[in-house]
């Protein structure tokens, strides 16, 4: 995993504010928040990164000489945290494929042939091909997941 080995070291590089070879606490904060954006950059909606109190946690078990985190101590605690990484995308890809294939599609039929049976809307409705409706459902779906995250 030598891309992991250079990623950690540009991350630690750049947050070690003090140029003394070691993370602080605020540092460490710093270089996680960093390590996710750059992740989400790649994964959008990947993950949220952990609170700076679950960091601190960290902190003091990765820190084996109570001199702060140095590159080793600070690869290994980026490795830790991102070690579901291809577990946590496949359960994203995942769900949202079976979503767009099998759920959206479903839905969509069912949606058509329940308006269709509606006396104002029921003849523009038989116009419309499911094939149409089920592009419009995810992307309304995708708009409601968007507007939620924002309220948060």
């Amino acid at each position: 995993m030598q891309w992991m080995r250079k990623f950690t070291d540009q991350v630690f590089d750049k947050v070690d504010k003090s140029r003394n070879g070691y993370l602080d606490e605020r540092e460490l904060h710093d270089g996680v928040l960093m390590v996710y954006n750059m992740v989400n950059h790649h994964i959008p909606g990947w993950d949220e990164p952990p609170s700076k109190e679950a960091c601190l946690e960290w902190y003091r078990k990765f820190d084996r000489d109570g001199r702060g985190l140095n590159k080793e101590e600070f690869h290994d605690f980026v490795a830790y945290f991102l070690a579901d990484t291809p577990q946590k995308l496949m359960q994203r890809v995942g769900g949202s494929m079976l979503f767009k294939v099998a759920l959206a599609p479903l839905c969509a039929s069912t949606m058509k042939r329940t308006l269709k049976k509606q006396p104002l809307i029921g003849p523009f409705v038989k116009l419309i091909p499911v094939s149409m409706l089920s592009p419009v459902l995810v992307a309304c779906t995708d708009i409601v997941k968007a507007a939620i995250a924002l309220k948060r």
